[in-house]
């Protein structure tokens, strides 16, 4: 390419911007900067999403409680006939159980003393110890189920959010009133292509 080439491009280069009011590369990449912005910006629902879970539970429980009672009772213990015999020279003699009856009888220049029990039952007043046990078994079965639900609650625009909406709009409008020309120019194109 030689130099006349070059000077020639880039005065058609310099002639096009000259008709487009200086619209260039970089104003067409900042509108698709703001639009990507002024669409990935708003954000107004904040979305809550519950979850499903199903618990199912058993539990059982065993309480075993030992304690002793004591109960005051009588006890019957029959005493068994004893009988003592006692032979003594001597006049006196003295034989003793602790229930008995005594007779005493001189024979032939001796006395015969013999005691015996009397045939009965004796009666003691104790407190009787009772073991009891008691056995409580308890059982419980709970269910519980949690649904998805997912909700949409519409909230305000923080104030981040209306800054950025209001400063989008400036911008539109100045650019709108800055290439003007360009937009016509753009309008009146696209209505020649459709009428034709």
């Amino acid at each position: 390419m030689t130099e006349e080439e070059k000077n020639e491009m880039l005065r058609q280069y310099y002639e096009q911007l000259a008709r487009n009011g200086g619209c260039g590369s970089e104003v067409i990449m900042f509108c698709i900067i703001l639009v990507v912005l002024f669409v990935f910006g708003c954000c107004p629902c904040k979305k809550i999403t519950t979850g499903t879970t199903h618990n199912v539970s058993d539990s059982v429980e065993i309480k075993v409680e030992k304690y002793t009672e004591y109960i005051h009772d009588t006890l019957e213990v029959k005493i068994p006939v004893e009988k003592v015999v006692n032979v003594t020279e001597d006049t006196t003699s003295t034989v003793s159980t602790r229930l008995a009856t005594s007779t005493a009888t001189i024979k032939d220049g001796c006395l015969f003393h013999s005691i015996e029990n009397i045939p009965q039952t004796l009666q003691i007043d104790y407190d009787k110890p009772v073991e009891h046990e008691t056995v409580t078994q308890t059982s419980s079965h709970s269910e519980t189920e949690t649904s998805v639900q997912t909700e949409y609650i519409e909230r305000d625009y923080t104030w981040w959010d209306k800054t950025r909406f209001y400063a989008l709009y400036f911008i539109v409008a100045v650019l709108i009133v800055l290439y003007r020309k360009v937009i016509f120019k753009g309008i009146g194109f696209i209505i020649r292509k459709l009428v034709t």
